[in-house]
C-alpha cells in the first residue's frame, strides 16, 4: 500500500506525468525491457529502439521517477525493482496472450465453473477446426492411450471411438485407467457394451458416475512425466477444443479438481451388474 501511495503522490505532484504505473508500463516497458539487461545513454536508445530522443528522454523521466531505473556513470540501467516490475509486467502479457489464445476453448466454459490461469499458462491450444475439426480429441486420446495411467471427467461423448480407443489400451495391458463420468456418458457406456464393457469387467478399468461435469478434463502419466487438459463442447454438444499443459502448476491444478469430482461420485455398475 505503501508503494501504491507513493505512485499516487507522482500524479499528483506532476512527477509521473499524470500516469499511473500501469499505464506508465504500458508505454515505457520497451525501454525498460532493454535496461534491464543493460546500462545505455539516451544516445544509444534512440538508436537501438528506433525512437526519438524527445521519447527516450520522457521515458527515462517517468521510469525514475517511478524508482525503476537509477543511473551509473552517468548511463541509466534498471533498478532491482526495475528488473521485478519489467519481469512480472512480461509474465502478466504472456499470461493474457495464452488466455486470449485459448478463447475458442474457454466458451464452452460456464462462467461459474472453475478455470486456472496455471492451466492456459504456456499450454498447447487445440481447436475444432477445418480441416481437422477432431484434431483436440485425437491429441488427447494420443496421451490417454500412450501413457501408463490415466485419470479423466468426461462431461460429454464428442467422438465415441476415443473411449474404444482407450479401452483398447487397457485390455492389452498397457494401460490404468479411472474416469468419473457425467449421467450423459454414463447411459452411453451402458448402452455401448463391447470393448468398454469388457474393459471394465476387469481391474484395471475403473468408472464412476456424477451429476453434470463442467467440462472434460484428464491427468496422463506416462515415460515423460504427466500431461494435463481440458476438452470442451458448445451447448449443442459440438467440440471446440482442447488445451494441454505439462506445467507441474497446471498438473497439480488437475488433479486437485479430479479428486473433488471423485470424491462426490459412486461406482458406476458394468451391465452384468
Amino acid at each position: 500500500m505503501l508503494v501504491r501511495d507513493r505512485w499516487r503522490r507522482h500524479e499528483m505532484t506532476g512527477t509521473g506525468q499524470g500516469s499511473d504505473v500501469v499505464d506508465v508500463l504500458t508505454r515505457r516497458i520497451e525501454v525498460l525491457d532493454f535496461l534491464s539487461g543493460s546500462t545505455a545513454g539516451k544516445d544509444r536508445l534512440v538508436t537501438e529502439l528506433g525512437v526519438s530522443r524527445s521519447t527516450v528522454n520522457r521515458a527515462l523521466r517517468e521510469l525514475e521517477g517511478l524508482g525503476f531505473l537509477t543511473r551509473v556513470d552517468g548511463e541509466y540501467t534498471a533498478s532491482t525493482t526495475g528488473r521485478l516490475v519489467a519481469r512480472q509486467y512480461g509474465e502478466f502479457v504472456a499470461g493474457l496472450e495464452d488466455s486470449c489464445d485459448a478463447q475458442p476453448v474457454l466458451a464452452g466454459v460456464a462462467p461459474s465453473a472453475e478455470m486456472s490461469p496455471a492451466m492456459l499458462r504456456g499450454a498447447s491450444v487445440y481447436l475444432a477446426e477445418p480441416p481437422t475439426p477432431f484434431r483436440p480429441i485425437q491429441r488427447i486420446t494420443e496421451l490417454a492411450t500412450e501413457a501408463d495411467e490415466f485419470r479423466g471427467l468426461s462431461a460429454a461423448v464428442a467422438v465415441p471411438e476415443s473411449f474404444d480407443r482407450i479401452a483398447d489400451a487397457v485390455l492389452r495391458g498397457d494401460l490404468r485407467a479411472e474416469f468419473v463420468v457425467s449421467d450423459q456418458v454414463a447411459k452411453h457406456v451402458r448402452s455401448s457394451g463391447g470393448v468398454i464393457e469388457e474393459a471394465a469387467s476387469g481391474d484395471r478399468l475403473s468408472m464412476y458416475v456424477t451429476g453434470d461435469l463442467p467440462y472434460g478434463l484428464g491427468i496422463a502419466y506416462g515415460e515423460d512425466g504427466a500431461h494435463a487438459f481440458v476438452v470442451t463442447c458448445g451447448e449443442e454438444g459440438d467440440l471446440r477444443g482442447a488445451v494441454v499443459n505439462d506445467s507441474p502448476k497446471a498438473v497439480e491444478w488437475a488433479e486437485e479438481l479430479y479428486r473433488r469430482h471423485r470424491a462426490d461420485a459412486t461406482e458406476l455398475p458394468t451391465a452384468s451388474e
